[in-house]
């Protein structure tokens, strides 16, 4: 499957050794999807109470990795 819409960008981002390629991993793509999942029900706890903290609790998280 291709795609066109920032192709340019992604094939110059690769050339100037910014990005790498990496072979597809079901694996590792679950693992990333449970965390997703982890860090949004965390966010949804502190929706109501400190909707700041639940938008930057994740965003943050991923910053650090």
């Amino acid at each position: 499957m291709r795609w066109n819409q920032g192709r340019a960008t992604i094939d110059k981002l690769i050339a100037d050794g910014e990005l790498q390629r990496v072979p597809p991993s079901r694996e590792h793509a679950d693992q990333l999807l449970v965390q997703a999942r982890k860090d949004l029900a965390s966010a949804e706890l502190l929706r109501g109470s400190n909707p700041k903290r639940a938008y930057e609790s994740p965003t943050m998280l991923h910053e650090w990795l």
